[in-house]
């Protein structure tokens, strides 16, 4: 028998019956892989059309759009896998004769209602951060296809333009080249040392949740049977499953994430790798092609000295 999907028990049924299949786990990564997708191919259309010309907006910092991006994508995975299994779990109770749409937990419908209000707080809110990390992520992409602009100065100092408007006006970051190297460095050490701390706590937390169940039960005479009952217990497990090995594991995954878009080289990021422009210094050569077009003053040494005390320098 097929679900009809015009209906909205239709569509939960087709939901469930997808959450039963290949877990709420499962589900979030085929989302977020379509999301990897569909910002590929924002990338690749930014790529196509973009020009350093363009009027742009980098936000208030080099990462503000990268830094919001992270923290929406890995809010709207853990928001999600809880709504998942929220509902995998509500949806196990017998449904209610009065609405069939309503499962009740512990036999009560007020219950029901609650745990319902839970699961659709938890999607909600999980789709509107998947819906701001799309948004985000386009906006980010869109930077790193166009690349850095950068403001030169006569001194030969560049500086990272961090907007720039229709009619060619432009605000430039003035944090100059030394600063950018120290923050470089910096964010390498606190990138790659939360990137350990994450996966230490990830299997830590991997080990809770699979061999201190065990464990207690064999440590029993010694933990004594209160604590060893909880250890084991159903609940205690699922509950370090939920609210330790899941998040940690985004954390860890978002970090892993952290040191491979720094090692692509991308420059909207946090403590982005310093590549500045390579400025060439104009040679005698440049200096006598410019004067071959009226363009430029070439003086010798002896000239220099000349105009430098104030006397006639000759062409």
């Amino acid at each position: 028998m097929t679900n009809d999907l015009s209906t909205p028990s239709g569509v939960v049924t087709m939901i469930l019956a997808v959450l039963q299949t290949i877990t709420p786990i499962g589900a979030v990564l085929l989302l977020c892989t379509a999301v990897a997708v569909l910002e590929a191919l924002f990338w690749a259309s930014a790529k196509a059309t973009s020009s350093p010309n363009q009027p742009f907006e980098a936000g208030t910092s080099v990462d503000h759009y990268y830094s919001r991006f992270r923290r929406a994508i890995c809010s709207s995975v853990i928001l999600s896998v809880y709504a998942g299994y929220a509902a995998l779990w509500l949806s196990r109770w017998p449904v209610s004769p009065s609405f069939s749409w309503l499962h009740e937990a512990y036999g009560s419908a007020t219950w029901g209602m609650m745990a319902t209000i839970v699961v659709l707080l938890l999607a909600s809110f999980g789709l509107k951060d998947l819906v701001a990390a799309v948004w985000l992520a386009k906006r980010w992409l869109g930077l790193e296809a166009r690349g850095v602009v950068w403001h030169i100065t006569d001194g030969g100092d560049a500086f990272r333009i961090q907007w720039r408007r229709q009619n060619g006006e432009y605000l430039f970051d003035r944090t100059v080249r030394g600063d950018r190297m120290v923050q470089q460095w910096n964010s390498i050490r606190e990138r790659r040392t939360k990137l350990a701390g994450n996966t230490v706590g990830v299997a830590l937390a991997f080990a809770v949740w699979l061999a201190v169940p065990g464990l207690a039960e064999h440590l029993s005479p010694v933990l004594g049977s209160g604590v060893a009952g909880f250890l084991s217990n159903e609940r205690t497990v699922k509950a370090v499953f939920l609210f330790a090995v899941i998040p940690l594991t985004v954390g860890a995954i978002a970090a892993l994430f952290d040191e491979l878009v720094y090692q692509t080289g991308a420059q909207f990021v946090t403590g982005a790798k310093v590549v500045d422009p390579h400025i060439h210094p104009a040679g005698l050569g440049d200096v006598k092609a410019q004067n071959a077009h009226g363009e430029a003053d070439y003086l010798t040494a002896e000239e220099a000295v000349k105009r430098m005390g104030g006397g006639e320098g000759t062409k």
